[in-house]
């Protein structure tokens, strides 16, 4: 019998992957931001699909460990931190960051050398290692812009992130009956309606 936590762990990507799709259709309704944000949310919801495919057809069922699946969460990797580019280029670039060129160099190359390792030694810690230029980023203008209403909610989406990415390094399952991977989406899944309150808060700008 399949353990309950892990039939969760899968399920929960797969809420995950949705609740990026919905954020997406929100703000392509409303307009409100470019292309970019929304592919943000796009891609992202593609990395957690096929994540939770790789859990509930693969691991959770008992199949045989294929390169199939080990592509599945390579996949979902990768396409979580280039979903993570565009959020950060989207807030430096509305945030009027001097030099943009040069510091999203500097993210991309970083990123992508923590994604090259991780998808190479199938080791997660890498990819939240990849998160760190997020963190600042958010923390930056977020603090630096607290008076604004959309400041907080971004905010709150990032302290929200760091506490799940804790909660998964450390292998902490204080959730029954979800484990550490399965709190993690949770956390997310939180945080990615933060990010969404947080660009719905700002005026429609065609210029990224």
């Amino acid at each position: 019998m399949i353990p309950l936590n892990l039939i969760l762990t899968a399920l929960t990507n797969f809420l995950v992957a949705m609740a990026f799709i919905f954020c997406a259709g929100v703000v392509i309704k409303r307009n409100r931001l470019s292309t970019f944000f929304s592919l943000s949310f796009i891609i992202l919801s593609i990395g957690f699909f096929l994540a939770g495919i790789a859990h509930g057809f693969y691991e959770y069922l008992g199949l045989p460990k294929t390169q199939i699946e080990i592509w599945l969460v390579q996949s979902s990797w990768t396409l979580s931190i280039i979903g993570i580019v565009f959020f950060i280029y989207v807030l430096l670039k509305f945030y009027k960051l001097k030099y943009l060129p040069y510091f999203m160099c500097f993210i991309v190359v970083f990123m992508g050398i923590n994604t090259f390792f991780a998808v190479k030694n199938l080791d997660f810690l890498y990819i939240i290692i990849a998160y760190i230029p997020l963190v600042i980023s958010i923390l930056f203008f977020g603090i630096k812009n607290f008076r604004q209403k959309s400041a907080k909610y971004l905010l709150l989406g990032i302290i929200v992130t760091i506490l799940g990415s804790i909660i998964q390094a450390a292998n902490l399952n204080l959730f029954f009956p979800l484990d550490y991977n399965g709190v993690y989406h949770i956390f997310i899944f939180i945080s990615a309606f933060a990010f969404l309150g947080w660009g719905l808060g700002l005026k429609k700008n065609k210029f990224f």
